[in-house]
């Protein structure tokens, strides 16, 4: 990824779900790829498929056929003139892609949301039972998600077989599974919305891993604009319900038998420090996660079904194999049993993650990791105000403070975002309104 390269190099790739003809606007619109590089390659590929020739003259058609080289002074009269290109319904690297993206991340991760705290935190049974067999979860996700995607991939015609060297979706695979049981494990002790809003660091996350993997540079504007955003969470969260509500009891019922003792005591030693350890996992491997996902896109062609696929196939080892070693398999197995009621949420939560699947890979090949990121910070208020709709709690001034503050970060960070693209695209030549089509946050090169 070089200087005026970015992270949207990763949207010129041909696939991804689109035509060829959406894949060379992609590689045109990738944020800096048309500038005589891997975009002009792809572009030259993706036409060649269509029948079209690089120049625009058809393809197959000799430079004998050609007026510029025809031979002895033959007539040219019947030269083919080349029909204009005919616009892409939805090109990658476009706005109206990012939309489709963006609404389906929000639409089926809205959903997986609500789905989380109803399986993690509300009981089942007159008992009050608690779901706490979150490598069950995962493993039902990974195989719906890779059954889904493999079953798009044999509808739409397209390869079954690695598009790269196995170890490169093991990666993936492994700390998207590492990201994905800490987020499950956190909600044992923090509330859903203070666990949601735990993550706002995600954008940090994702820079660190870009400036250690790729030599990414970032200015002091975006990393302000984070930090606003993470402290307008911070304070959200602290004006607010901050345990689960299985923890709280916990407290309470701690504070009942050492004789009256502050209730918030025992939590400092166990449950907000092994929260803690959660959240720092989580930002980790899941910021990881993202940037190895951009650099499979950006090095191996392919569709983010075959991403999702191979991915899902790997993911899916893995939780068999840990779920099988701790035990957590045969426990949840036994769950079921008594709470019939579980599969079926099971059922819909899987449901959910394996759709968002596709719109999350697009977004990551298209528009890059961090346009990813803000779109799942996004997607954090829209799970707040669902937790708040379908499981009713007190929300307090701060919290909204909180929200403002939050979401004035995130559209400042954008904004300069926007701003730098803008540039890079006319210092490339390209027409104001190409650059104006697509804020694509990119890390610079120092």
């Amino acid at each position: 990824m070089g200087g005026a390269g970015g992270e949207g190099a990763g949207g010129g790739g041909a696939g991804g779900g689109a035509s060829p003809p959406a894949a060379a606007a992609g590689a045109g619109m990738g944020a800096g790829a048309g500038a005589g590089g891997r975009g002009g390659v792809l572009a030259s590929r993706a036409a060649s498929r269509e029948g079209i020739s690089p120049l625009g003259s058809p393809a197959g058609m000799s430079p004998a056929a050609s007026p510029s080289g025809r031979r002895g002074g033959g007539s040219s009269a019947w030269a083919v003139r080349p029909a204009p290109p005919t616009p892409a319904p939805a090109a990658e690297g476009s706005a109206r892609d990012l939309a489709l993206c963006a609404g389906g991340i929000l639409a089926t991760l809205g959903a997986y949301g609500v789905l989380q705290e109803r399986l993690m935190q509300r009981p089942y049974g007159a008992r009050g039972e608690l779901f706490a067999f979150p490598t069950f979860l995962i493993l039902c996700n990974r195989a719906l998600t890779a059954l889904a995607a493999g079953a798009g991939l044999i509808c739409s015609g397209q390869p079954l077989r690695p598009r790269a060297p196995g170890g490169a979706y093991a990666g993936v695979a492994a700390c998207n599974c590492v990201a994905t049981y800490s987020q499950f494990a956190l909600l044992r002790w923090l509330s859903f919305v203070a666990a949601t809003l735990a993550k706002s660091a995600r954008p940090v996350a994702v820079m660190l891993w870009g400036i250690m993997l790729r030599g990414a540079a970032y200015g002091a504007g975006d990393w302000a604009a984070a930090a606003v955003a993470l402290g307008g969470s911070l304070l959200f969260g602290l004006s607010g319900e901050l345990l689960a509500p299985g923890a709280a009891e916990a407290a309470k019922t701690a504070a009942a038998r050492e004789g009256g003792m502050d209730a918030s005591a025992p939590l400092f030693g166990g449950p907000l420090l092994l929260a803690g350890l959660a959240i720092a996992a989580y930002l980790a491997f899941d910021g990881l996660t993202s940037t190895l996902q951009e650099r499979l896109f950006r090095e191996h062609e392919q569709p983010p079904l075959a991403m999702a696929f191979h991915t899902g196939r790997w993911a899916l080892l893995f939780a068999l194999v840990a779920g099988l070693a701790s035990g957590e398999l045969p426990g949840a197995l036994a769950f079921a049993q008594r709470h019939p009621a579980l599969l079926r949420d099971v059922a819909l939560l899987s449901s959910s993650v394996a759709s968002s699947q596709y719109f999350i890979l697009r977004t990551i090949r298209n528009h890059g990791a961090l346009t990813f990121a803000f779109v799942m910070t996004t997607r954090q208020a829209v799970s707040v105000g669902l937790s708040w709709l379908v499981f009713p709690k007190a929300v307090s001034p701060g919290q909204f403070f909180g929200v403002g503050i939050c979401f004035a970060g995130l559209y400042t960070r954008w904004y300069l975002q926007a701003r730098r693209s803008r540039r890079l695209r006319v210092a490339q030549g390209l027409p104001p309104a190409a650059a104006d089509t697509l804020p694509s946050p990119v890390g610079r090169k120092g």
